[in-house]
């Protein structure tokens, strides 16, 4: 890359999430690197997630768009950028001051096309809901993430033609799948909030399930999900041996088994693999 600080445009879904976006600005603001833009996409909240971005302008751009999901609402964003690198990921993080210098580093130096961090860490692991989730698995800093980025060169998002919004939960996976071209993994520091309570989890679950590509073959383990609560139960408190997950964790792979189910008949019957 010719510039050595090109700038970057950064380009963020947000759905209904007041409780953590003026965190996530303070600290995409509060970047090492410069120059970026801020880009806001306001994905059909009900909330005040679009009366809090607007306190951010000039400095953070609002865009607004009927409820569509994350892929669309990047390629909607993605019109309005100038950045010769691109950060698309979500507004439900807090990201270290370095964050977008260490990944945007092996762009500017040739070395990579696509990067993305090796580990997120849990911002609300005081709530035993988020805790349930657990981190982002940590992933080897010498091997490559086939599918999702968070900072890519602009030339591979217009190879790619955009984002696919046919998967919802997983449109991220769309760029790989299209141009085939990995991700190099880089150590930095981000922490996301999980959900954090039976609701948020049972919401969640829904709307990763709705992106699974084998959807019938949860629909068919219906009979099996109880050695799936207790296999995951047990594994999970091995990890994480936290007292109180002991009668905790079959309640939360319970929810979470559930939640996946409700979210595959949701697409099969509604046609929607958006957030409900």
């Amino acid at each position: 890359m010719k510039k050595k600080n090109p700038l970057i445009s950064i380009v963020l879904p947000a759905h209904n999430e007041e409780a953590h976006i003026e965190v996530c600005l303070n600290s995409l603001l509060n970047q090492s690197y410069k120059p970026i833009e801020i880009f806001i996409v306001d994905d059909g909240s009900k909330d005040k997630t679009a009366e809090i971005v607007r306190k951010f302008a000039p400095k953070v751009t609002l865009l607004q768009q009927p409820q569509s999901g994350p892929g669309i609402a990047w390629n909607t964003g993605f019109k309005h950028t100038k950045g010769e690198i691109l950060m698309f990921w979500a507004s439900d993080h807090i990201y270290g001051k370095d964050y977008i210098k260490d990944l945007a580093t092996p762009i500017i130096k040739g070395e990579a096309l696509r990067t993305v961090q090796s580990r997120e860490d849990i911002a609300n692991a005081d709530k035993i809901w988020a805790r349930g989730w657990g981190e982002r698995e940590p992933r080897d800093i010498n091997e490559t993430e086939n599918t999702t980025a968070a900072l890519t060169s602009r030339q591979v998002f217009l190879k790619a033609g955009g984002f696919d919004p046919k998967r919802g939960y997983a449109d991220d996976q769309s760029i790989y799948d299209k141009t085939k071209i990995k991700t190099k993994i880089v150590h930095t520091t981000i922490s996301h909030f999980n959900p954090e309570s039976l609701k948020e989890s049972f919401a969640q679950a829904a709307w990763i399930g709705a992106s699974f590509k084998r959807p019938y073959l949860t629909l068919l383990s219906l009979p099996l999900f109880p050695f799936y609560v207790v296999g995951k139960s047990v594994r999970h408190f091995i990890k994480d041996p936290y007292i109180p997950f002991i009668v905790f964790l079959p309640i939360f792979y319970t929810v979470k088994y559930f939640g996946h189910y409700f979210g595959i008949l949701r697409k099969i019957v509604l046609k929607k693999n958006t957030r409900i």
